[in-house]
């Protein structure tokens, strides 16, 4: 499990997350990706610093950026064929999840459960 900030996702947490289960012995192409609830691209909104690493090009304002496509692009580069990505918003679904962005202080946590 990764977790992945605009930080992580510049700096290729994907990509190293891939490799190190390689590393193990897993083929790219038989993982699984899901990327769970997250801050939605619409409402994610970033600084021009940020959004040039992330997108790699320049912009003088503030715009919005959509990590978890960024991230499910990342994985596909590196070889996995499946990618989920979840429609839940962390800030759009506030009565379903906790959102920094949106004035919560709470918290939440993940759990990987094996399939029955």
């Amino acid at each position: 499990m990764l977790h992945a900030g605009w930080r992580g996702t510049s700096g290729g947490i994907m990509g190293a997350g891939i490799q190190a289960l390689k590393a193990l012995g897993c083929h790219a192409a038989d993982l699984v990706v899901h990327l769970g609830p997250a801050i939605c691209g619409a409402c994610y909104e970033v600084g021009p610093d940020v959004y040039a690493r992330l997108m790699r090009r320049s912009i003088d304002h503030s715009a919005p950026v959509d990590l978890r496509a960024l991230l499910a692009d990342q994985a596909r580069i590196a070889g996995v064929k499946h990618v989920d990505v979840s429609t839940c918003c962390t800030r759009c679904h506030q009565e379903r999840f906790f959102s920094h962005r949106g004035g919560d202080g709470g918290r939440q946590v993940a759990v990987i459960a094996p399939s029955t």
